[in-house]
């Protein structure tokens, strides 16, 4: 069932889940993935999974192209990537564990559910990329670090589970 979206945006404000499914049409699910942004701090942290009636399934990363990130991308020759691909990773093993499901293929399955845990423990060990300083559940403990760095920093806690 689908709520209004009033409904749903005060409860979403009121008491914001760590998780959360929000079925919504196209321009409402553009707002829920503003208001997440905004309480969760980064809008690079939003996974968006769009069904057509026909069962076509689109994983994304909602936001759009960070414009300031980019152009020190640019000007770095390519060197400086500060952009925060948690969303992406998250679209991604959310592919990976419906087509693991789809073709009932269980190692498949399990990947995706552990790059997502793999994400989830970067995080909550306090390997952050920029965009996030400040709003872990420990400041004190966050490390910052480029595009580059948080990737390695998930593939190591996706080796350590696998």
């Amino acid at each position: 069932m689908i709520m209004r979206p009033s409904n749903q945006l005060k409860k979403m404000i009121a008491d914001p889940p760590r998780n959360a499914l929000y079925p919504a049409q196209n321009l409402d699910g553009d707002i829920f993935s503003d208001i997440s942004a905004a309480l969760g701090g980064s809008l690079a942290t939003a996974s968006s999974i769009i069904e057509s009636k026909e069962g076509t399934m689109l994983y994304e990363a909602p936001h759009g192209t960070a414009h300031d990130l980019y152009q020190i991308y640019l000007e770095s020759d390519g060197e400086t990537a500060l952009f925060n691909s948690s969303a992406l990773l998250f679209a991604v093993a959310n592919a990976l564990d419906t087509l693991g499901e789809r073709e009932d293929n269980v190692p498949l399955i399990n990947y995706s559910r552990n790059l997502k845990l793999a994400l989830i423990n970067t995080v909550d060990q306090g390997t952050i990329t920029g965009d996030l300083k400040g709003k872990t559940t420990c400041p004190e403990d966050e490390v910052i670090v480029d595009m580059q760095g948080f990737l390695d920093a998930v593939g190591e806690q996706l080796a350590a589970l696998s």
